[in-house]
C-alpha cells in the first residue's frame, strides 16, 4: 500500500534499534580487504575498515634505474628498502602493522600502515623532521623510489598523518617491532649491513614532534 507524502512508515511493535555497544561482531577479509563483520543485524550487513594494504611493485622501473644506481653508491639503505620492499612488507607484517588499529579500536588508516612505516625507516635514517619528510616525498627521487610514488607531485602523506601514526606505533612498541623485522632481512638476504640500520626510531624521531 502506498504511503501519502510525508507519511512515515510504522513500525513493527517488537523493533528494537541496535545501539552501537550491543554491536557484536568480527573480523573478516573478503578481496584483499578487512571488514568487520557485524551479528546484531543481517540488514546492517558488513561495514569495511579503512586499512589499505601497501602493494608497491616489485620490479624495477626505467625511471628507477638512475636514482636507484646512485643509491647503491652512496645511501645504500635507499637501495636495499626498493629492492627488498616487498620482503619486509609482506603479508603477514602488514597484518601485523594492521593489529594497530584493531587492539585500539579506534582510528582509521587512509594511507597504508606499511607505507607510514616504511617512511619513518627514512625518517630515522636521515634524522630529519616531520615537516621535511613530507617535503623530501616530493622533492627527493631517493624517497619517492622507495615509496613508491615516483613521478608524484604531492606530498605521499601530511605531517599530522605522520606524526599520528608515529604516535601509535610507539604506544604499541611497533616502532621497535619494525627495526628488528628490518633487520632480519637484512640479515638473511645480506643485501645491506643491518648493523647499519637505525638503532631506535624513538629516539631519533621522538625529538622530531612538530
Amino acid at each position: 500500500m502506498a504511503l501519502a507524502a510525508g507519511t512515515r512508515p510504522e513500525r513493527r511493535p517488537d523493533y528494537k534499534r541496535p545501539r552501537i555497544n550491543d554491536l557484536r561482531g568480527g573480523l573478516d577479509k573478503t578481496n584483499g580487504k578487512w571488514y568487520f563483520r557485524l551479528s546484531t543485524s543481517d540488514s546492517l550487513g558488513e561495514v569495511p575498515l579503512t586499512i589499505t594494504r601497501w602493494q608497491p611493485r616489485g620490479s624495477v622501473t626505467p625511471q628507477e634505474t638512475a636514482p636507484l644506481k646512485r643509491a647503491k653508491r652512496s645511501r645504500k639503505l635507499f637501495a636495499f628498502l626498493r629492492l627488498y620492499r616487498t620482503d619486509i612488507f609482506n603479508a603477514a607484517f602488514q597484518a601485523e602493522l594492521e593489529t594497530m588499529y584493531r587492539q585500539s579500536g579506534a582510528g582509521r588508516a587512509p594511507i597504508p600502515p606499511a607505507l607510514m612505516a616504511m617512511a619513518l625507516i627514512l625518517q630515522g635514517y636521515l634524522g630529519v623532521s616531520d615537516a621535511e619528510a613530507v617535503e623530501l616525498t616530493v622533492v627527493d627521487l631517493r624517497w619517492q623510489m622507495v615509496l613508491d610514488t615516483l613521478g608524484s607531485d604531492e606530498p605521499a602523506f601530511s605531517q599530522g598523518a605522520l606524526f599520528d601514526f608515529r604516535e601509535r606505533m610507539i604506544r604499541t612498541d611497533t616502532d621497535r617491532r619494525l627495526l628488528e623485522h628490518t633487520a632480519e632481512v637484512a640479515r638473511t638476504t645480506g643485501a645491506f649491513d643491518w648493523k647499519k640500520l637505525p638503532k631506535t626510531l624513538r629516539l631519533a624521531i621522538e625529538t622530531r614532534a612538530p
